[in-house]
């Protein structure tokens, strides 16, 4: 619990710290990802904090597959961390739209280009979605968890589509990323962690060449199958 209230307290003061950093360097420094490398610091100190180590296999496909759409299961916060710091820059995150409301973390959200979508897909996902296109033609890695929030058993979920028809439409490919170890370090809900280990498991990509968006659901079933193969028993989606 004491490792839980830490990071609390270090998110209730860090984060606009971190934020406002990240924004003045943005301003100082155009074009440089200022925002999404503080982001990735930010990330590394929390994970720090928490005692938790997180092993990445397959950075070598991180490297070759740009631009590309990453997808990963969601099962803890410690997520959101694995993922900015394991994904070397230029990256973007679709996240949902209330932290865009935070003040001055929001604004570093939107400098930085992530994507808010609402809790009820709306015109407005299509529109923050059409404005990643750019930052794709400069490589950048989007990542998704297409489960849409947090597997409250920490077992692997249906997965939504708007990852793969964007990765259709710009016919680039799928980066599935298997995160094992997460649940167990933090719950949904939950303030107690755990120190220990998460793996970011980086999976063969899959190709959208020649692909049209009425097999968006079949490249969905695919990526799920195997980011589904590469987890644990005990996260894998329930029989």
């Amino acid at each position: 619990m004491v490792r839980g209230i830490l990071v609390a307290l270090f998110h209730l003061f860090g984060v606009p710290l971190y934020s406002l950093v990240g924004i003045v360097g943005d301003l100082l420094f155009p074009g440089t990802e200022w925002i999404p490398r503080v982001g990735a610091a930010w990330s590394r100190h929390t994970l720090r904090l928490a005692g938790v180590r997180v092993e990445v296999e397959g950075s070598e496909i991180l490297a070759e597959n740009r631009p590309a759409v990453l997808t990963a299961n969601h099962t803890s916060a410690m997520d959101i961390y694995a993922v900015c710091s394991s994904v070397p820059v230029p990256y973007r995150m679709v996240a949902k739209a209330e932290l865009f409301r935070i003040p001055i973390f929001g604004r570093a959200l939107l400098r930085a280009g992530f994507v808010p979508l609402q809790r009820r897909p709306s015109r407005k996902d299509l529109a923050a979605i059409e404005r990643v296109r750019k930052d794709l033609r400069k490589g950048a890695i989007v990542c998704f968890f297409p489960e849409g929030t947090r597997s409250p058993d920490g077992r692997l979920r249906p997965f939504k589509t708007g990852a793969f028809v964007l990765a259709i439409r710009e016919g680039i490919p799928v980066i599935p990323v298997a995160i094992v170890g997460a649940y167990r370090v933090q719950r949904r809900g939950s303030l107690l962690i755990r120190p220990g280990t998460i793996r970011f498991r980086v999976l063969e990509p899959l190709s959208t060449e020649g692909r049209t968006l009425d097999e968006r659901m079949d490249l969905a079933r695919e990526t799920h199958d195997r980011i589904a193969a590469a987890l644990p028993p005990d996260q894998r989606p329930a029989d």
